[in-house]
């Protein structure tokens, strides 16, 4: 089967539709849905691409149109419409095995006999919808045709297949109406590369195909690696018809019509053409050692760790970008180039001083903040383990997948407050969960048998099974002030409580599990979670494990200013290079 791109207006000839195809059948929606699309390119000078059109040629010089009839009827009378205005000729004519008389009314589209044959009705009223389009008012309707023409002209293509004369035909259209003949973007660059020069029965006969073949296979086993994947780009790889669709996006990126379903295919092609001279195997070249440079970068930790960092955190560095705007460096330049754009993003001040302030006065309760906070956790997290000496690797795929599916969040490592409980369930839970805190330290603090025995007495339950009934929001705050002394190694202002030196970075799902709760009833929580397999990012699992905190200061059951005068020295150090003695 040979294809290639085709302007509307060069499609020429006569097409013959088979007896095993249905009659017109298009409605409003879709007539109307096509001269959008097409006019949306107006002043654009992107190509668009409708759907393949498959023909087999037989013996009388006719091409049978095996499928797209449905768009091909529709173009015929949209130059019908524009032939009302403007002195056009029609570039071909279809006629049909079964209903003869079809190819006449579709010359006619007389409004008398529409009602003779359900084909005719559905022609008739497609036509309708087409000049109800162009619009009632002269001077507009003439420049609507002329740009429609225009566009069919120089910048509307089909995808022209063309079937091996010895192809069953009644065959190609079944397989082509249950979805077997591939029509991706990828697929179709596939047959760009292979289809040609193949044998008749299907296998691949020289050199270069079978060497393109086994490439091509190993680079979409190798997108098939989640780790890859994410390093690559943020999207869902749900989102592609195959992994390979992304390279060859990435190859592309300076194509102009990027809405186009097949604009991947039209691009390549024409590079093929006009760059390559239609040597297969030079564009193959570029290709494939472009799907190298982005398995180098996977492959050096060093670029791995501070690309995925920046395409993770903005979209205006899509991987694709750093390796295209590196090309030409050396690696210590690459490195030098990616690490001054993570500088910019992570920012707060140009000396180590204000730095130093500006970094204590974020705060969880400013929007700006958060963001910023988010971005520097991240990169603290990424950091972390591309500077392990088990040469450790960020999961960018874990982080994304979360990241996709329920988002990611700051979380309180200690809070002392209980914003928000204001229902009875809410203080059962809140004393609950940190009843579990105060078992930890029960037989180091005096205080938390007789706290463990009024929790016990707060949440029982009534005859009617209800839970807690002897609780009032005045005694359960009462009771949560108490408890919150217990597990407390000191008052945290409201400053410190939102600062980052409180705060880690928590899936958002994840993150409402641990609500309000206090630090000890936190670190259990977040023990269980790295257990049952839940990803927790490395210095989240640090700060709840006390690893920033030196050994002296460290009172493993409580979070206090010590702790956060560590973690926060940890961040100032990995990443703005701040070293607090």
């Amino acid at each position: 089967m040979d294809f290639y791109p085709k302007l509307v207006l060069d499609i020429k000839g006569s097409f013959f539709v088979p007896a095993y195809q249905r009659g017109y059948r298009w409605g409003k929606a879709e007539v109307t849905r096509l001269l959008d699309d097409i006019y949306e390119r107006v002043n654009t000078g992107q190509n668009y691409c409708l759907q393949p059109i498959v023909v087999k040629r037989i013996g009388d010089g006719r091409f049978e149109l095996i499928d797209g009839q449905q768009r091909l009827t529709t173009l015929y009378l949209i130059l019908k419409a524009i032939r009302k205005e403007l002195s056009i000729e029609l570039p071909y004519n279809i006629e049909y095995q079964t209903r003869n008389e079809s190819s006449a009314y579709l010359d006619s589209l007389d409004a008398a006999r529409k009602n003779e044959y359900i084909d005719f009705r559905y022609i008739h009223d497609a036509f309708g919808y087409i000049m109800e389009w162009f619009g009632a008012d002269v001077n507009d309707s003439m420049m609507k045709r002329w740009k429609v023409f225009s566009l069919l002209k120089e910048q509307v293509q089909v995808l022209w297949y063309e079937a091996d004369t010895g192809e069953d035909s009644r065959k190609l259209f079944s397989r082509l109406n249950i979805g077997k003949i591939p029509l991706t973007n990828a697929e179709l660059v596939k047959a760009l590369f292979l289809n040609r020069g193949a044998k008749a029965d299907g296998n691949i006969q020289n050199s270069l195909q079978q060497q393109i073949a086994a490439q091509w296979d190993n680079m979409e086993r190798e997108l098939h690696n989640d780790a890859f994947w994410a390093f690559l780009t943020n999207a869902d790889p749900d989102d592609y018809d195959t992994r390979l669709d992304l390279l060859f996006d990435f190859f592309t990126a300076g194509r102009e019509n990027h809405n186009d379903k097949y604009a991947i295919f039209f691009e390549l092609s024409t590079q093929l053409k006009d760059k390559y001279s239609g040597s297969n195997e030079d564009l193959w070249r570029e290709i494939y050692e472009y799907f190298l440079r982005l398995r180098e970068w996977f492959n050096d930790n060093k670029l791995y760790h501070r690309a995925g960092f920046l395409s993770s955190v903005d979209s205006k560095y899509p991987i694709s970008k750093l390796v295209n705007d590196t090309e030409d460096m050396g690696y210590d330049e690459k490195i030098a180039h990616i690490d001054s754009l993570i500088a910019s993003e992570v920012k707060l001040a140009d000396n180590t001083a204000d730095t130093e302030t500006k970094l204590k006065e974020l705060s969880y309760l400013s929007t700006t903040d958060k963001e910023r906070i988010e971005k520097i956790l991240l990169l603290l997290n990424v950091r972390t383990m591309a500077n392990s000496s088990d040469m450790s690797r960020f999961p960018f795929d874990r982080y994304k997948n979360k990241k996709r599916h329920e988002g990611w969040s700051l979380e309180h490592i200690h809070a002392q407050h209980s914003a928000g409980l204001n229902k009875r369930e809410q203080w059962v839970m809140w004393l609950e969960e940190n009843a579990k805190g105060l078992e930890a330290v029960k037989d180091t603090d005096s205080n938390a048998p007789a706290l463990l025995a009024e929790i016990a007495s707060a949440v029982e339950k009534n005859s009617d099974g209800l839970a807690g009934y002897r609780l009032n929001q005045d005694a359960f705050e009462r009771l949560r002030e108490r408890i919150t002394d217990a597990l407390s190694a000191d008052r945290i202002s409201d400053e410190d409580l939102h600062s980052i030196a409180n705060l880690a970075l928590l899936g958002f799902k994840d993150n409402i599990v641990l609500s309000n709760s206090l630090f000890e009833t936190k670190r259990q929580k977040i023990i269980d979670m790295d257990r049952s397999g839940i990803y927790v990012p490395v210095c989240t699992r640090n700060v709840f494990m006390k690893y920033y905190t030196p050994a002296g200061s460290n009172q493993p059951h409580f979070w206090g200013a010590a702790d956060r005068d560590a973690y926060m020295d940890r961040i100032l150090e990995t990443i703005y290079n701040i070293k607090n003695d």
